[in-house]
């Protein structure tokens, strides 16, 4: 803590524990995938800049519709 230049290497790393958003993305998800919502939410992007791997957003890769589900 006393170091400065350590400190703010530190703390520019960015939360660990992600941007706290996750519930309400799963929301959006389990909406969409009940046929609740319309609009299949956008993928997600990581922290790290990493979007989902191709053909595995929501659903798992698995292909899966609302009306599948419901």
């Amino acid at each position: 803590m006393t170091d400065e230049t350590a400190r703010q290497s530190m703390a520019a790393v960015g939360n660990p524990f992600g941007d706290g958003l996750a519930a309400e993305r799963t929301e959006q998800a389990l909406g969409w995938l009940i046929g609740l919502q319309a609009e299949r939410p956008a993928d997600f992007t990581s922290l790290t800049g990493k979007d989902t791997a191709a053909g595995q957003g929501l659903d798992g890769g698995v292909a899966m519709d609302a009306q599948a589900v419901a």
